[in-house]
């Protein structure tokens, strides 16, 4: 399927003006380290939020909040579907206020709302778990949202495409992998119920300081893009 979709517009055009390149991976490698940073951090805050809010949750229900199995899976199921009506929400706020904002706005959600949903969930309420794992897709969906329209603005056209696979495939492994690692190995030592919360709000900070301090609007020859 990928091999027969088209090239985008602008790819097309620069590549009828020679701007393109035959060696894209060593480009981004050698003159585009520091938008590859940004898109790496960027997406391991994205699949932190992804894995440790919709997926680590499921067992976190069960095995460490009490909750039956059955009830684990239909809380986690309601929150789901929720995110799926919230995210092309978030969609289109983000084109009426820009990516940056928007994923501003999601991580300043994550640093607000986490511990508080966090509070709703060990109350060993069915209900009360359900509304707390719902208000908690607020900043997911916002974040998923404003992650895919800005990580492909780092990169000119010529190397945007292996950027941000290459970037986004990184900061996948790492966060969606190690977050809920990390998570089920400070609970296990520490005892607290609260480690997932405070592993989404200290990466909720990580991705304000990388887009406040990492991201500003550049003019260059291939349009207005993030740098």
């Amino acid at each position: 399927m990928r091999l027969q979709v088209e090239d985008s517009p602008e790819y097309v055009e620069e590549q009828a003006k020679n701007h393109t390149t035959d060696k894209p991976i060593a480009e981004v490698f050698r003159s585009y380290k520091a938008p590859l940073a940004k898109v790496t951090a960027i997406a391991l805050v994205q699949n932190i939020g992804t894995y440790i809010g919709t997926v680590f949750v499921a067992v976190y229900f069960s095995s460490v909040l009490g909750f039956s199995k059955g009830a684990a899976s239909t809380i986690v199921l309601v929150a789901v579907l929720l995110a799926a009506v919230l995210i092309p929400v978030a969609g289109q706020l983000g084109t009426r206020i820009g990516g940056k904002r928007l994923l501003v706005w999601s991580y300043l959600a994550y640093i607000v709302i986490t511990i508080p949903t966090f509070m709703l969930m060990n109350q060993h309420s069915v209900g009360l778990a359900m509304l707390g794992l719902a208000i908690g897709m607020i900043p997911y969906a916002l974040c998923q949202a404003g992650t895919y329209t800005v990580i492909p603005e780092f990169y000119p056209v010529k190397v945007r495409h292996t950027g941000v696979a290459f970037g986004h495939s990184v900061g996948a492994v790492i966060g969606g992998g190690g977050g809920p690692y990390l998570a089920t190995w400070l609970t296990g030592v520490t005892g607290s119920t609260f480690i997932p919360a405070y592993i989404l709000v200290l990466s909720g900070a990580l991705g304000l300081a990388v887009v406040l301090l990492g991201v500003r609007r550049n003019t260059t020859e291939a349009g207005h893009l993030y740098r």
